[in-house]
């Protein structure tokens, strides 16, 4: 592996990180950094799909309805760069609190959802800058009281 591979292995790895706590902070200036102004997110199958920069942030502001929110990037990263293009594959666990005022799960606290996602990401080096151009969302298995996602039969 050259020298090359090794910081753009580590530059993407850093974009990866730093999707979580933008997210979970709603920070919009954290997510114009690790997204591309042509990007699209969108799940599998598809319900929702938001492109460009500024819907997308505008999406995530929404996250506010939570009281807490914990994205938790996992280890477990496929990665294949081809010049400045990279396709990876990379794990997640999502996990979402209501507020207090939300009605209560049997247990007598907030609801709560947990997410195991899988993120396939397709990357782009722009000015010397990796970011996300897409992410395909997969939602792998759910526990919790969250987001119905109407799933074909």
């Amino acid at each position: 592996m050259t020298l090359q591979q090794l910081l753009d292995r580590h530059a993407i790895h850093r974009v990866h990180m730093s999707y979580s706590p933008a997210v979970d902070r709603r920070d919009a200036s954290l997510l114009r950094a690790v997204l591309t102004s042509d990007a699209c997110i969108s799940d599998d199958p598809t319900t929702f799909e938001f492109r460009g920069i500024d819907e997308i942030a505008s999406r995530f502001s929404r996250l506010h309805r939570y009281r807490n929110t914990a994205h938790y990037m996992m280890n477990t990263t496929f990665l294949r760069i081809h010049g400045d293009e990279a396709d990876t594959e990379i794990y997640a666990l999502a996990y979402h609190q209501y507020p207090d005022e939300a009605p209560p799960e049997a247990d007598g606290h907030p609801p709560q959802y947990l997410a195991a996602i899988r993120y396939q990401d397709h990357l782009v080096r722009r000015q010397g800058q990796w970011k996300i151009q897409r992410r395909l969302l997969a939602v792998q298995w759910t526990q919790g009281q969250g987001i119905r996602v109407k799933r074909p039969a």
